[in-house]
């Protein structure tokens, strides 16, 4: 065995002077040791002197044969190592299982102070908020090498606490929460009961806090908190925008030998002989380049921390970032899960997760992602094999996400029925099964992906920004579907209407909401909880009356909740299915889903329904083929009504004809096809063809909005009147209505009134 003599202060125990090491024939071997003899010389070095008055105070080299060339006299010195001078502190001077000079104090630079005084509104928070942050951990590296990444895992800073120091380190974290409210909020009496037992103070300002530890506390006890609280002062601090989405946070410490000074009062009469340690936070270094990198759209910006727990072999799991399933969910921001070609994946609006791989208790998945529109999940190309036949197995599993990156508009108004029928149009070959809402809100909300998440992803956004959360992405479906539009066929009146798919997909959750009613005697304290809107000319309406309605449960209660987010967006997703399938529009033949068999999901799938189309109806079908979905019914009613303004008397005239297949167009959805060619329809029109597609423009004719001069008397109406339907023609490939001036031939049409597509009877 080797040893190695090592000279210390008698009282104070600090290093005096380091003896070469005395080898044996094993030294340098692997697992050899090498035993430290300590020799005990003089009284005290001068820092732990009080003055140097004091009678301890050692002014020469304690010990008459000492190299005093080599002694050191000051303590003070700066370290890389934190680890190795933990294991160096518990070995000096170990007295009983009890190092003799006893750590004091620990002081860290932080920003957690500022961050919860400007993040959270009340004091109230500040425990939530921390324990909800969402950071990423790297397994296994060294905090100032990180050429390589692996084993990153996303967790949640409560979550990582109780892993790795258990109850210790979330009692710290609540005991920091506690004191930094208590600094700011002088209401509070200035003592509080700590929840650590071995800390007499925690003293917090914006710059720095500082912990002071009760005299005779247990070795591994202090230093568990002084590694929680390096990590927690890494883990809460703001990145500079210059590094980019990703940044990884490190320290540095410097320890000093002597007293513990930073008491006031009578702690004073307390004081020991001590060390104070001081962690300094490191410039923040950017990310280096991953494999398996898909998860990275999942953040706008983290916090990459070192993780103190060792790295396991990357060649045993999965590959990518590892995340709880809950977590996953999470940042995902997905809502429910769908069975698409026998094999199960989870969508939301921007995202769907798919379950590549199972090896032994471990899942892998791949994140596809769409930016700005709503993605399509029977469009992923991924492979889905089917691995399993309930999401809630992975819950179970280590889950690992990375692989190879005027007119009114009726529809969701009170004012037009719920009880839509179906069209009895011709079946197609074309068969589609749904999958989406899965036979109903029972399949869906069963283990909803979203349950008892949501309420922690707010809290997380302001130092670790995720891309996608519930509120977000709902904010971003509205938007987006408020810019598309949609055709509604009535086979039974035979008329047809352009509209805003947003209004179509809020009258939709309204008959969902019938077929789906709680039976009758049931207990309900919710009997009406889809909104209904105004009628309205445009589709702001419908979105300002949807932005705050995302959380309105639907049905059921707790972890089986059905939110109006979820129903709209898994009816949003069957009518994405429903256009990837339906046939283009030709002849006199239109093509279409029906409006039922998209909200109720039947069992035996759907077939594409055709229906002929009257001649005087056909001059619009090529508007079917640049809309974003076409549905078909029966028993709809007046989806599309004059506004009442006492000068319009005849019935007549105030309905769309039955049996002529006519379209009726508000000119706000109108407005968003002349918009996707790159004009912008405006209530004065210099050129009388407005191209609303690439192949076909609206041919003003006529007066639309000339004010209807008949009663319920007169034995005419407007439909009879030369230039009130419009008609859709070619489009002139030399047409830039853009750049033309107004003329004399310039024309006024309203903005928020609609007109009529079609051909009179000949």
């Amino acid at each position: 065995m080797c040893f190695q003599v090592v000279e210390r202060y008698e009282l104070c125990r600090c290093l005096y002077y380091l003896h070469s090491i005395d080898p044996c024939e094993d030294y340098g071997k692997s697992g050899h040791v090498i035993e430290r003899k300590t020799l005990l010389v003089g009284y005290t070095c001068r820092n732990h002197s009080a003055r140097k008055g004091d009678p301890l105070y050692a002014t020469l080299a304690p010990g008459p044969n000492g190299p005093t060339a080599s002694s050191q006299t000051n303590a003070t010195r700066a370290s890389s190592g934190w680890e190795e001078w933990k294991a160096e502190w518990k070995d000096t001077g170990n007295i009983g299982g009890t190092p003799s000079i006893p750590i004091s104090s620990v002081t860290c630079v932080w920003s957690v102070y500022d961050v919860l005084s400007h993040k959270c509104a009340t004091s109230d928070q500040y425990v939530s908020y921390l324990e909800n942050l969402i950071v990423l951990i790297e397994k296994g590296a060294a905090a100032d090498t990180y050429a390589t990444m692996h084993n990153l895992e996303a967790i949640t800073c409560k979550e990582y606490l109780e892993r790795r120091w258990k109850s210790l380190g979330t009692n710290l974290l609540q005991d920091i929460a506690s004191c930094v409210g208590t600094a700011r909020n002088t209401d509070k009496p200035e003592s509080i009961s700590l929840k650590c037992r071995c800390l007499k103070l925690i003293s917090p300002t914006p710059r720095n806090v500082s912990v002071h530890f009760k005299p005779g506390s247990p070795a591994s006890e202090t230093l568990s908190l002084i590694d929680a609280l390096d990590w927690i002062c890494k883990a809460v601090r703001l990145l500079p925008a210059s590094l980019g989405p990703f940044a990884i946070s490190s320290s540095s410490f410097t320890v000093s030998h002597g007293f513990s000074d930073n008491l006031n009062g009578p702690e004073l009469e307390e004081r020991d002989i001590g060390l104070s340690l001081r962690f300094s936070l490191r410039q923040p270094l950017p990310l280096p380049e991953v494999k398996d990198n898909c998860w990275q759209p999942l953040f706008e910006s983290c916090i990459v921390v070192e993780s103190g727990i060792s790295a396991d072999d990357p060649e045993t799991l999965g590959r990518g970032l590892e995340a709880s399933f809950e977590l996953l969910v999470q940042l995902a921001a997905v809502e429910f899960p769908m069975l698409i070609d026998g094999g199960i994946v989870l969508v939301g609006y921007h995202t769907v997760l798919v379950p590549t791989r199972i090896e032994g208790d471990c899942a892998q998945f791949h994140l596809e992602v769409s930016r700005p529109h709503q993605i399509n999940p029977y469009k992923v190309k991924t492979p889905r094999p089917n691995l399993v036949q309930d999401h809630n197995q992975f819950r179970t599993m280590r889950c690992f996400l990375g692989w190879c990156g005027d007119a009114h508009i009726n529809l969701g108004t009170e004012h037009l029925t719920t009880n839509v029928g179906y069209s009895g149009g011709q079946m197609q070959k074309r068969t589609l099964h749904w999958s989406g809402l899965t036979l109903g809100w029972q399949a869906l909300s069963a283990g909803p992906l979203q349950a008892g998440l949501t309420g922690h992803v707010h809290l997380a956004l302001t130092l670790n920004r995720l891309s996608f959360t519930p509120p977000m992405v709902y904010s971003q479906m509205l938007s987006n579907t408020s810019r598309q539009v949609a055709i509604v066929y009535d086979a039974e009146d035979r008329r047809a209407w352009l509209v805003p798919k947003l209004s179509l997909l809020l009258h939709m959750s309204h008959v969902w909401d019938r077929e789906y009613e709680v039976p009758e005697g049931a207990a309900t304290d919710n009997p009406d909880p889809i909104p209904f809107v105004e009628p309205h000319y445009s589709v702001g309406a419908v979105r300002s009356a949807l932005q705050d309605s995302g959380d309105i449960r639907v049905r059921g209660r707790g972890e089986d909740t059905l939110t109006l987010r979820k129903l709209l967006l898994g009816l949003n997703i069957n009518l994405l299915k429903s256009v990837d399938v339906t046939e283009e529009c030709k002849g006199r033949h239109i093509f279409g889903f029906e409006f039922m068999d998209v909200v109720t999901e039947p069992g035996k799938g759907s077939f594409m329904k055709k229906i002929p189309i009257r001649a005087q109806g056909k001059n619009w079908l090529s508007i079917a083929n640049d809309v974003d979905a076409v549905v078909v019914c029966s028993k709809l009613g007046q989806a599309i009504s004059p506004v009442y303004d006492g000068n319009r008397k005849s019935l007549e005239c105030n309905a769309l004809p039955k049996g002529s297949d006519y379209l009726a167009a508000p000119l706000s959805c109108l407005s968003q096809l002349v918009r996707q060619q790159g004009g912008e329809l405006s209530d004065t029109v210099c050129n009388p063809q407005i191209a609303i597609s690439n192949r076909r423009c609206w041919a003003l004719s006529g007066d639309p909005f000339e004010t209807c001069p008949h009663d319920d008397k007169s034995e005419v109406t407007c439909w009879k009147k030369n230039g009130i339907l419009q008609k859709v023609v070619r489009r002139n490939t030399f047409m830039f209505p853009k750049n033309e001036k107004q003329d004399s031939s310039s024309q006024k049409i309203s903005l928020k009134g609609a007109v009529v597509f079609g051909e009179p009877y000949k």
